[in-house]
């Protein structure tokens, strides 16, 4: 787990304690704890982005191309390009090691 996904973590656990002390109506309980999770959702897609993977491998011919392991862009031909995909953001990892 890292640094970002314990952040993540955290501040839900912290939020939904924050409703559950304040003893709200439950309807209005309920509507908190659903934007949270709404929130929540998004967060997590940029804590996924910001974890690196490896970049897909596809040979064609005499030439290696790159593609996004996330949306599936690609990203160039037979050299490691960027560190980060220009189209959804995800940081790629371009180390040898598997």
């Amino acid at each position: 787990m890292n640094k970002y996904q314990k952040a993540l973590d955290n501040l839900v656990e912290k939020a939904l304690c924050w409703i559950e002390d304040r003893a709200l109506t439950t309807h209005m309980a309920k509507r908190q704890a659903e934007a949270i999770t709404k929130r929540e959702a998004l967060l997590q897609d940029l804590v996924d982005k910001a974890a690196p993977k490896k970049a897909k491998e596809v040979k064609v011919l005499m030439e290696l191309r790159y593609y996004c392991p996330t949306c599936e862009s690609f990203l160039g031909i037979n050299e490691m390009v960027n560190n980060y995909c220009a189209i959804c953001g995800q940081h790629l990892d371009w180390s040898e090691e598997e």
